[in-house]
């Protein structure tokens, strides 16, 4: 079965309209279009010339059409007839036409109608998605178990105002209270005792002093 609309226009006989061939099988009506599109279809004829293909906005009430190719000079049965790049016209309704000419005048004509051109949502290729930003990826710590919190062994503060023991070496400059009167009080009975001592030792000193000399006066018999 062959789809496509043939219009016969008059400039010849009816009987070489009818062994002439004018379709396009491919893209048919209403079908979605993007990029570069191959039109396929048979453009035929015994007394063949050449065709051409060309485009128009729908609806088109001007008939103005815009030539898609050059004029091709070869019959085509049921293969590729022209291509369409898409991409260099707006997206929106349009209609697509063949003729086939056979003489200056008289051509056969096919036109498929209200085909959709949709650039614009088309699918990104591979090369833009290669392209994109990659996203960061953010890896927060595991969370800590219950059972791993629980056998963190408990860090004992001394209670304030207690002052800690600190022997040889500790580094600590901070004395325990009362410290400074035991101090005090040592120093105060070393220097007692030393006074005493020294009191002492004169007394005795003075008292040897006296007796020597006592002994030395003392006259000759």
């Amino acid at each position: 079965m062959v789809l496509g609309l043939v219009l016969f226009r008059p400039g010849g006989a009816l009987a070489q309209n009818q062994q002439g061939v004018a379709v396009i099988t491919s893209p048919l009506d209403g079908a979605l279009l993007g990029g570069l599109v191959p039109i396929t279809g048979s453009a035929t004829h015994p007394q063949f010339q050449h065709y051409d293909l060309a485009f128009a906005y729908s609806p088109n009430p001007t008939n103005t059409w815009f030539t898609l190719q050059p004029p091709a000079t070869t019959q085509v049965v049921n293969e590729i007839i022209g291509r369409w790049d898409t991409t260099q016209i707006a997206d929106g309704l349009y209609s697509l036409r063949l003729r086939v000419y056979y003489s200056d005048t008289a051509y056969l004509e096919a036109v498929v109608q209200n085909v959709q051109v949709m650039n614009s949502t088309t699918t990104p290729s591979a090369a833009t998605l290669d392209t994109a930003t990659p996203a960061v990826a953010i890896t927060l710590p595991p969370l800590a178990s219950p059972t791993a919190s629980a056998t963190v062994p408990a860090i004992e503060l001394p209670p304030t105002g207690t002052p800690a023991a600190g022997g040889p070496g500790s580094g600590s400059s901070v004395a325990p209270p009362g410290a400074t009167r035991i101090s005090a009080a040592l120093i105060a009975a070393a220097f007692t005792s030393g006074v005493r001592l020294s009191v002492i030792s004169f007394l005795l000193l003075a008292a040897y002093a006296s007796v020597r000399a006592a002994l030395r006066v003392r006259p000759r018999r």
